[in-house]
């Protein structure tokens, strides 16, 4: 099963954002659960993106950018942080 969750960190840069985001993927992954009395691991596939606030910001970019790094990720092999190559300005 495949599922994908959006977070919306406010207030950090695109390096920040990065850092946070792998410290996530490694709780994620070094932690196991039980389910049916079987232990299975899971991983995450993250794709961060940041932009400097400003009026009139269709956030819509944001999240097409961050989309973009997520499929980055997943295409690279999955469990791993990807990132849009540049902060958004308009």
């Amino acid at each position: 099963m495949v599922s994908q969750v959006a977070q919306l960190i406010l207030l950090t840069v695109n390096k920040d954002a990065c850092t946070l985001a792998d410290r996530i993927r490694q709780k994620i992954q070094n932690r196991t659960f039980e389910y049916k009395d079987k232990v299975i691991s899971i991983t995450a596939s993250i794709g961060a993106a940041s932009m400097v606030p400003q009026e009139n910001i269709d956030p819509d970019k944001l999240i097409n950018m961050a989309d973009k790094a997520l499929y980055q990720a997943k295409d690279q092999g999955r469990n791993r942080v990807c990132s849009s190559s540049k902060e958004l300005r308009l």
